[in-house]
């Protein structure tokens, strides 16, 4: 069954803004219609193909409050209509293109990007190439944005990490530079209670504990293992040591008093 043809008045009222503005374009150009003057066979204004000789024209309407007339008759042939129709979807694409700021490119583009792109378009249901495109490159600014962002998340994060790793260095500056004065200190106390006794402490000893001390600062202990069993229990061995001498010491003595003659 063939498809119903449109009639010329059908045709004027559908889209009836953008029809008047294509006929006043079309009455400008007066390459296919043309506006005439009434005349003693036609009492008003009439737009048309030809002069109104003719007794039939093959389509007839009239267009309301169009030219500053209340009422407007327009007459036209088959092939006229049939040539308005086509340019007026030209005329209407071409608004469509300067209202939403189209622009014209040839583009050249290999079967097979021209394929994906025509599957993206259909498996989204996009329907139209410049709807693909805009998909895609919707797609890639949401994408780039989310990199920016978790790239300026990752910058933070380094800058707080690069903070904590300047304030843990200097924190163990000052604890290696109190370790260093605590083990001073202990050397010195080491020292006088050596020059003190320095008959009742035997070398072995003395060697023993500077180990221990070079190796607590080597390691760079906390302030608490300066102060901890370590030193405790070598200072409580060397008062024993010392204690032990000196009772030697004193026993000797006694014998020496108890045998004046050996």
């Amino acid at each position: 069954m063939a498809n119903k043809v449109m009639s010329l008045q059908a045709w004027l009222i559908k889209e009836e803004g953008l029809k008047k503005q294509f006929l006043e374009q079309e009455l400008a150009l007066g390459n296919l219609i043309k506006k005439y003057e009434p005349n003693e066979r036609n009492l008003n204004f009439l737009i048309s193909d030809t002069p109104h000789l003719k007794s039939h024209f093959d389509h007839q309407a009239f267009i309301k409050n169009f030219l500053a007339l209340n009422y407007v008759p327009v007459s036209l042939s088959d092939e006229v209509f049939n040539k308005l129709k086509i340019k007026f979807r030209i005329f209407k694409f071409n608004l469509k293109n300067k209202n939403e700021n189209r622009v014209k490119k040839q583009l050249f583009i290999d079967q097979k990007t021209m394929s994906r792109l025509e599957q993206i378009i259909k498996d989204n249901e996009l329907n139209t190439i410049q709807n693909g495109l805009n998909f895609l490159m919707d797609g890639l600014s949401l994408k780039m944005r989310e990199t920016k962002e978790l790239n300026h998340q990752n910058t933070i994060k380094m800058q707080f990490q690069n903070e904590q790793l300047n304030l843990l260095k200097q924190q163990n500056n000052q604890y290696k530079k109190r370790n260093k004065a605590l083990v001073i200190q202990h050397n010195k106390k080491l020292e006088n209670l050596s020059s003190s006794f320095s008959d009742y402490v035997t070398k072995d000893f003395q060697l023993r504990l500077n180990q221990s001390l070079e190796n607590i600062l080597d390691q760079q202990v906390y302030t608490e293992v300066l102060e901890s069993r370590v030193i405790s229990s070598l200072l409580d061995k060397l008062s024993e040591e010392i204690k032990t001498r000196i009772e030697e010491a004193a026993s000797m003595i006694e014998v020496q008093d108890l045998n004046p003659e050996s």
